[in-house]
């Protein structure tokens, strides 16, 4: 494979020198290297994959590749996005409706609280982004309505096809529940054997194994129950969002 390194003649925050990747003529990557600061080591780059690259089923095989011929060593993961895209939850709970339930106070937030809301409203309120976590936390988990987005900032056609092959609704909108982790969030127990764990980034490739990591920070970071009038979150009946999933993690800031 034959790739283009185009240094650009600006730079970022925390690196000098910036450079845009491309393959076939197509954007690929973009790669930052020569740190700002001395505290990071004089060697580090960071290497951003375009988005269209993440829906294919061989990223971490594309990923080493292009490694290996650019002649770099993995040494970490600096963030991993993880999303779900539905129609509804289980039993039919429109996205829409679960954000008016949590603002009306029938439905609790269990753990970190601090949530960003954006909506509008014309005769009535229409919410279609809800986040939990801030700039600086080391997790956020969004809910968002994916094909308000692909509609109105920026058309993806290769995410159009992804929900075709998913058997998805597209005749109505696609909602999107992602959870965003840092580095710093990256570590997991596993619950059999209490073994603790960072995020396998060339297990990134088995969808299981996904599902398992993405549900147990869902299970963690996005986990609500019914409000019934007690004074203890911990005795209240559970929201069941989804009708199965495995979760074999538990997340745990270090």
């Amino acid at each position: 494979t034959a790739y283009e390194y185009r240094l650009m003649p600006y730079q970022t925050k925390q690196f000098r020198v910036l450079y845009e990747v491309y393959c076939n003529n197509e954007e690929f990557a973009t790669i930052q290297a020569v740190p700002v600061s001395k505290i990071i080591p004089a060697q580090t780059v960071i290497v951003k994959f375009k988005n269209r690259l993440l829906y294919g089923n061989d990223i971490i095989q594309v990923a080493q590749l292009f490694l290996k011929q650019s002649n770099l060593q993995y040494i970490g993961l600096t963030r991993l996005d993880l999303a779900l895209d539905f129609n509804s939850f289980r039993n039919g709970l429109y996205p829409a409706t679960f954000i008016q339930r949590f603002l009306n106070s029938e439905i609790l937030k269990v753990g970190q609280g601090k949530y960003t809301l954006i909506g509008s409203q014309k005769f009535g309120h229409v919410y279609d982004y809800l986040r939990y976590g801030s700039k600086t936390s080391e997790v956020n988990t969004y809910l968002y309505n994916k094909t308000k987005e692909l509609n109105q900032v920026v058309d993806k056609p290769y995410i159009r096809k992804k929900w075709i092959l998913q058997n998805l609704n597209l005749s109505q909108d696609v909602w999107r529940l992602e959870v965003s982790i840092k580095s710093s969030g990256m570590s997991i127990v596993r619950l059999d054997t209490g073994e603790l764990e960072k995020i396998d980034f060339f297990r990134l490739n088995d969808s299981q194994y996904i599902s398992s990591i993405f549900f147990s920070y869902i299970n963690q970071y996005f986990r609500f129950v019914w409000d019934d009038g007690q004074k203890n979150k911990t005795r209240m009946k559970p929201v069941r969002l989804f009708s199965s999933y495995v979760a074999e993690y538990k997340p745990l800031y270090l």
